[in-house]
């Protein structure tokens, strides 16, 4: 994923995906993998989740950037997620924020980032 920050590097190996080694990668050429092919859920969720900003931005960020949807499209593949996994009240929960989450939600909702372009709902 390159999470690891400078001076942090990898000294031998490869990460191969679909034949393609990923550490010869340029930060460029990942973005356009992270989110579209490749994502992880992090342990905590609160701290992976972004405080000012609601859960359904936060969920439609990698649809924008990967899929080019705005609008009516754009909200309702970010509903049927929230929907899908499980968010009681999706319609009226996916404009809060984190913090009004259980500890539950918020899982769900980082998985929900985490499939939302992958599995194209």
């Amino acid at each position: 994923m390159g999470l690891v920050p400078i001076p942090g590097k990898t000294i031998t190996g490869s990460i191969l995906f679909e034949g393609d080694d990923l550490l010869g990668k340029s930060e460029k050429e990942m973005r356009s993998y992270r989110g579209r092919y490749i994502s992880q859920i992090l342990q905590d969720p609160l701290s992976s989740l972004n405080p000012v900003f609601t859960v359904s931005n936060q969920v439609a960020e990698g649809i924008i950037i990967h899929d080019n949807l705005r609008g009516h499209e754009l909200r309702d593949r970010v509903l049927n997620l929230l929907k899908r996994l499980g968010i009681p009240g999706a319609e009226l929960r996916m404009n809060d924020y984190p913090h009004q989450f259980s500890g539950g939600m918020r899982q769900r909702v980082v998985g929900a980032i985490c499939i939302a372009v992958v599995l194209n709902y």
